[in-house]
Order: C-alpha cells, then sequence, then structure tokens
C-alpha cells in the first residue's frame, strides 16, 4: 500500500505489524465465487474482494503471533438475504465463526476475525465464505 494512497485510509501499522490487502499475492483465492470490487476513498487500497458462491477459501501463510481480519460488507445481496457469513480457521485450531445480519447499507472496515495469541512462527489461515440460505 502507498501511503500517498488517497484512498480510505488503511488502519495504522508499526514495525511489528504488516498489512496485507485483499489484492495482496499472498493470499490465494479459490478459483470459484469471488469477484473483485472496491470503491476508491472507502476502502483500504481502493479495492475488496466479494463472495457470491458457497464454501469460496482465502488461504494466507503468515509469520508471527496474530491476525486480524477487517473488510466491507455490501448493501446489495449477492445470494440468499445478503447477510454473509464466514468462517475463520488458524493451522488446527477450531474454526470462528462470523455473521452479519443484512442492514441495507455499505458497511466499511468491519472487523470480522480476531485470532488468539499464536506462538511466535509460521501460520496458515483459511477464510471459507458461506452464504446464509
Amino acid at each position: 500500500m502507498n501511503s500517498s494512497d488517497s484512498s480510505f485510509p488503511c488502519p495504522p501499522t508499526s514495525s511489528l505489524q504488516i498489512l496485507v490487502d485483499d489484492s495482496d499475492p499472498r493470499i490465494l483465492y479459490s478459483e470459484d465465487g469471488w469477484f473483485d470490487g472496491g470503491t476508491s476513498g472507502f476502502e483500504c487500497g481502493g479495492t475488496t474482494h466479494g463472495n457470491n458462491g458457497t464454501n469460496a477459501t482465502a488461504t494466507l501463510n503468515f509469520n508471527g503471533i496474530g491476525v486480524q481480519v477487517f473488510g466491507t460488507i455490501g448493501d446489495a445481496p449477492t445470494s440468499g438475504d445478503g447477510s454473509p457469513s464466514s468462517t475463520y480457521q488458524i493451522d488446527d485450531l477450531a474454526a470462528s465463526t462470523f455473521n452479519f445480519e443484512a442492514n441495507g447499507q455499505n458497511n466499511y472496515r468491519i472487523q470480522f476475525y480476531s485470532s488468539p495469541l499464536l506462538n511466535s512462527g509460521n501460520h496458515t489461515l483459511v477464510i471459507t465464505a458461506l452464504v446464509k440460505k
């Protein structure tokens, strides 16, 4: 992320934090269900990835002691009732589920997940986007 970018400010980072934006090539998206989107001036880097398919995944391998996931929930439902649901699993820990009730508005910088404190080292985060029916 270029600090001179005029889009919605990305969260501040420090020498101990790394920002991985949704368009970062380190995130591996499954082929089905994902689409690119975003609104310059509202989202970090002006980008977001949306999902319209059940059980599509995004995987991030990282080195650290924790991870947080923030994103956008749009006003237009892509399927079901427009209330997204997703799971977040690190390594072999139990998966955590995020649910959001549709409110007919664009919702920016929503925290989807915050990991527990992890042992320092390499970890794998798998995000699975589910669609409520």
